[in-house]
């Protein structure tokens, strides 16, 4: 009779609200955002933020030279999309959830 004895743990975390997404010196926020949403750089130079609806079209572009922008996302509608910011020949994209 053989005996084996196994021991492991589980992990689970849990997100309920998202206030900042950051990615490389790129940020958004407050996520999800619902009148107001805050972009910031830490990048110097211009750069253009594109917000794409999941189908990919673009509803908003809009170029910044500062190291922070705001966007009146209170027209788009409740959903998901995502902000591309477009600088220096290189593209980061975040994941934006608007909810009214």
């Amino acid at each position: 009779i053989f005996e084996t004895s196994t021991s492991f743990s589980v992990t689970q975390e849990t997100t309920v609200g998202i206030e900042s997404v950051t990615e490389n010196g790129f940020g958004i926020y407050p996520n999800p955002a619902n009148e107001l949403l805050n972009i910031q750089k830490s990048e110097k130079g211009s750069a253009l933020i594109e917000v794409h609806d999941m189908l990919g079209k673009i509803v908003m572009r809009k170029t910044f030279t500062g190291n922070t922008t705001q966007i009146n996302s209170k027209w788009l509608k409740d959903g998901v999309y995502m902000v591309v910011m477009h600088q220096a020949n290189v593209s980061k994209t975040l994941r934006l959830v608007v909810v009214h």
